[in-house]
């Protein structure tokens, strides 16, 4: 009598919990049609208990999922496995759509079989929203001009886009997952194993450039920590290297060339002045034009090849330019009267040679001052006239 008691008293607990229970609790034939299910499967998929019976398993499945539902529960039926779990997608009388994750197992009576369905919608709904920016963040990166590439913690390879596998020259395949230093092993010690370990302990961002000599090239780098390890955008700028360093040693021949310049210009015993072929104004003088001449550097700079010739010989100046703007390198202008600060006039040989000043067309000039000289001549010539005269 106890024993009856238990047992009604075991099935009226089942029952309340069949009934209680949040979860799809359902009876299926091997025919795979229903023959008892619980509130919950009704409540969820808006059919009545007396719909239900009349349906199938799989009589509710999404078309996408049917044959694979088919397939499972056919393989279950026939005994190829002992217990089944699937995820399917149901439609609901209304024609929304739920993803169910259901367990099966056979009863003790023939023919019997036990199942039991969770509702998975949104946790579905979260891994699509995830796959969704995975495919999001996997197009942006590969779609991207730089390399890119990240690391866990450990320097466990975690993505690695196609740039990244041209400017490295190291496929996916054999990196992902890899550590990264087992790979790069020559890369230990440098500037980029120094940044990288030094922004993952600190969490400040680092950006800046590294050659790498197993591949003769010079990268631009940036590198992003979180706490999930680095994010690392770089791209290949050996071309603009070798410009900047080509550039470098121009500019260090240039000063060189212009030291040599500067010397020879500056250290003359003779005037020399370089002035612009078009305004005719002096670009510079050096030291013996100053003392000659009497003007300063300041007054020089702010005059012209005019400014020193009598009016007598500005046409005269004005043809002797014109000539000098020929393509010769070398040009004898001749002897013209020049005019000292001090009002003194002298006479002077003028040659001059094409020059590049900083980009604009000029021509360096040096003035040999031959006053005393053509007066010395002109004194003899005075003399022999006398004795010509005397004879």
């Amino acid at each position: 009598m106890g024993a009856e008691i238990s047992r009604r008293q075991l099935e009226t607990d089942l029952q309340a919990i069949f009934e209680a229970a949040p979860d799809i609790i359902a009876i299926v034939g091997t025919d795979r049609y229903f023959k008892k299910v619980n509130p919950a499967m009704s409540n969820m998929l808006g059919y009545s208990e007396e719909e239900l019976l009349t349906k199938r398993i799989d009589g509710l499945v999404h078309p996408d999922d049917l044959a694979e539902s088919k397939a499972r529960m056919g393989r279950f039926i026939t005994g190829e496995v002992s217990s089944v779990y699937f995820e399917n997608r149901y439609l609901t009388s209304q024609g929304n759509v739920l993803h169910l994750a259901w367990t099966a197992a056979k009863g003790k009576e023939e023919g019997i079989i036990f199942c039991v369905a969770r509702n998975i919608s949104d946790k579905k709904e979260l891994e699509l929203a995830a796959n969704r920016f995975l495919t999001e963040r996997n197009t942006i990166l590969e779609s991207i001009g730089d390399a890119f590439f990240s690391v866990d913690r450990d320097w466990s390879v975690q993505y690695w886009n196609h740039i990244a596998e041209q400017v490295l020259q190291t496929p996916k395949e054999k990196i992902l997952g890899s550590n990264l230093w087992s790979v790069f092993e020559g890369a230990i010690g440098s500037p980029s194993y120094l940044h990288y370990h030094a922004a993952l302990e600190t969490g400040e961002i680092r950006h800046f450039e590294d050659y790498y000599a197993p591949l003769a090239k010079w990268y631009d780098i940036s590198v992003y920590p979180s706490e999930n390890g680095l994010s690392v955008f770089f791209k290949d700028i050996t071309l603009r290297k070798e410009a900047e360093q080509e550039l470098k040693a121009q500019a260090e021949a240039l000063e060189v060339s212009y030291q040599r310049y500067s010397d020879l210009f500056q250290l003359s015993p003779l005037p020399k002045f370089v002035f612009d072929i078009e305004t005719l104004a002096y670009l510079d003088v050096n030291q013996a034009a100053v003392d000659h001449y009497g003007y300063t550097r300041d007054e020089f700079s702010s005059m012209t090849l005019r400014d020193i010739r009598p009016e007598s010989e500005l046409e005269l100046l004005q043809t002797v330019i014109g000539n000098a703007r020929r393509p010769t390198y070398h040009y004898q202008a001749g002897t013209f009267t020049h005019r000292k600060k001090n009002g003194e006039l002298i006479k002077v040989e003028i040659t001059s040679s094409a020059w590049d000043y900083s980009g604009r067309a000029a021509r360096i000039a040096l003035a040999h001052d031959v006053t005393e000289q053509l007066q010395y001549l002109q004194a003899i010539e005075d003399q022999n006239e006398k004795l010509r005269e005397i004879s």
